[in-house]
């Protein structure tokens, strides 16, 4: 007799459902994919993972239905109620970030009690987290990387088998995490990547159809680098919308804060930008176009064959994650772009400490970093300054070394470096080096129960917060919360200083392009004061340096530890935490500190984790 007999149960039920299968051929299987909400507030950027497979199972001959929770933001009850009326037999959850693990929680565990039959299968940057989803959480697997030729896949055995309960036949698909019978993690290894000439665009037809297309195809001038360019005020353009576009997938570096699934860089074919490009404009009236790319330019023949193939187009866009290298090894780029219809390029600097830019591996060094920003200024090209600040190894020598870098990033932009600076505090995610780095020394916990309270900690906090803040830095936490707001008040006045003291008088390109939110994803927010805009303040913060930073201490220890604790640290009677134990003495980058232990020492679960752990 079996040890435990519900497995007898299952195998007959499985067994019955695989000859109806055989004998009941057609019936449709209900699939239903839905996104998790990945900030507090909604972003434009399109859910391009999702829409793929979409695409994926149409093509596959099957009829999903996208529930987009993200876009939509409906309330919970009616999330549930969705669920309870559809009653799919398999629910796909997009969750490409680490911070949507609560929203997870809760509705996985929502949905299989008003629908208990349905097979729930998670995707995205969360599934690194794989043994916490699927002991925590009534997830039956975890797609891992890519899913669009998995995703078919798993349709194909659902129809065969009627579920996806561990079996050699689901074993035999690659690209998932499941347990097994005995409670163990398997990992069943990557599936192949999809060429370059699948590689997806954003599916807005299908947007319009199953979401709110307005979140989407957006104003332009609501985002600052189109409404601060002449160009973009030309007659012709005044009904024009904005949407996203790819160029590519993937990045060439390997930042150690960054999860990463997708191993290597790969660029899609211009004609297939340009296919995209060419029906953004007729249906929608696109004319301004945001490249989300998480690593643009890489391919240099791709980008000097786009640029030619742009140029008559007339339309205007921005590029993102711009490696410093593509602009070293090419300087003319920043003009060709610019004359194509480039109105910014972003970069992910991180830092001006040598120490903390070989911590993260960013392969770039200070005076590359320097010199790329002042190219960009010569040319008028917007930019803004992006840092990740309280990484391990931070302490106060790194934060002014990136003081002292942002005032020379900054002194020649033409508004003041609070606009021009988007400074976060480190949020470590599953299958980095980073969280791996906390995980080791205990600031995440050792356990899946202290795991999984470090992923309820970071959920639905936007990144410019610091509540998300495991300090992991070898300074205090108070301090470490001042570093945000340190190194901005200096960039200020380093600039005001620059001037004689003499107010900005800003162009007009500049005053048309101001928002609401002066922040744009960062931190700073002293812009809606207009008391703060003024160079005087800033001369008496500069008088009173010393008292005010006192002042700040005390008042981010009161909000730490409460006012009595607070006190006996400002006044000394008693100490600072030691935080010698995190000290990093060289130069030397968490991949290299974070050693993984050889899969044969470790549990089936641990061995299976490891990839996971490592990301690519």
């Amino acid at each position: 007799m079996s040890a435990n007999p519900s497995h007898n149960i299952d195998d007959t039920i499985a067994t019955v459902r695989y000859w109806v299968n055989v004998y009941l051929p057609g019936i449709p299987v209900n699939i239903v994919l839905c996104t998790t909400p990945i900030r507090p507030v909604p972003t434009s950027f399109p859910p391009v993972g999702t829409t793929s497979l979409l695409e994926r199972l149409h093509q596959a001959g099957y009829s999903p239905y996208f529930f987009d929770i993200d876009g939509l933001r409906p309330d919970f009850e009616t999330v549930v109620e969705f669920f309870r009326k559809q009653q799919p037999d398999i629910l796909g959850i997009s969750a490409v970030v680490s911070t949507a693990y609560r929203y997870v929680r809760d509705l996985t565990h929502a949905v299989r009690r008003v629908s208990p039959n349905t097979q729930i299968v998670l995707g995205g940057n969360l599934a690194a987290s794989a043994e916490i989803l699927l002991k925590k959480c009534p997830i039956d697997l975890c797609v891992v990387s890519e899913g669009e030729r998995v995703i078919v896949n798993l349709v194909r055995h659902f129809e065969r088998f009627g579920d996806f309960r561990p079996t050699k036949e689901l074993n035999q698909i690659l690209g998932i995490s499941y347990l097994d019978r005995s409670g163990s993690l398997v990992f069943t290894g990557y599936e192949a990547p999809i060429p370059n000439e699948e590689l997806p665009e954003p599916n807005y037809d299908l947007l319009e159809k199953f979401s709110d297309i307005n979140r989407f195809i957006t104003n332009p001038f609501d985002i600052p680098h189109f409404a601060r360019d002449p160009r973009a005020y030309e007659p012709h353009r005044a009904t024009q919308k904005t949407a996203t576009v790819l160029t590519s997938k993937g990045c060439v570096a390997r930042c150690t804060f960054c999860h990463r699934w997708d191993k290597g860089y790969r660029a899609v074919p211009v004609e297939k930008i340009l296919s995209t490009i060419h029906h953004l404009k007729n249906r929608f009236n696109v004319g301004f176009f945001q490249i989300g790319d998480e690593n643009f330019g890489s391919d240099k023949r791709q980008v000097d064959e786009l640029v030619e193939a742009l140029k008559p187009l007339d339309i205007l866009f921005h590029v993102a994650g711009v490696r410093v290298f593509t602009v070293e090894k090419n300087p003319k780029i920043v003009g060709q772009l610019k004359a194509a219809g480039c109105t910014a390029m972003y970069f992910g600097m991180e830092s001006g400490s040598p120490k903390m830019l070989e911590v993260m591996e960013k392969r770039a060094t200070l005076e590359q970093n320097l010199s790329v920003i002042r190219k960009l200024n010569e040319e008028k090209m917007y930019t803004i300054v992006q840092l990740v600040l309280g990484m391990p190894g931070e302490n106060r020598k790194t934060i002014q070394q990136t003081t002292e870098f942002v005032k020379l990033a900054t002194e020649g932009m033409d508004e003041l470096p609070n606009e021009r600076i988007s400074a976060n505090l480190f949020q470590a995610l599953p299958g980095t080096p980073g969280y791996e780095y906390m995980r080791r020394w205990g600031m995440v916990g050792t356990t899946l129960d202290s795991e999984e309270a470090y992923l309820l900690k970071i959920s639905d906090v936007d990144a410019a917060s610091s509540k998300h803040y495991q300090n992991c830095s070898e300074e205090t936490t108070e301090r470490a919360m001042l570093w945000q707001h340190q190194i901005i008040r200096d960039a200020i006045i380093h600039y005001y200083k620059r001037r004689g003291w003499t107010r900005l008088v800003e162009s007009e390109a500049v005053l048309r392009g101001k928002i609401k939110d002066y922040a744009r994803g960062g931190y700073f927010r002293i812009a809606k004061f207009k008391l703060f805009r003024f160079p005087f303040f800033w001369r008496f913060e500069n008088l009173f340096r010393a008292p005010l930073y006192w002042v700040r201490l005390f008042n981010a220890r009161v909000r730490l530890y409460g006012p009595l604790r607070a006190l006996g640290l400002q006044i000394g009677l008693l100490q600072e935490e030691n935080r010698s134990l995190y000290t990093i003495a060289e130069p030397e980058s968490l991949r290299e500190i974070v050693q993984f232990p050889a899969p044969e020492t470790l549990t089936l679960t641990e061995a299976a984790m490891l990839p996971l752990r490592a990301g690519r």
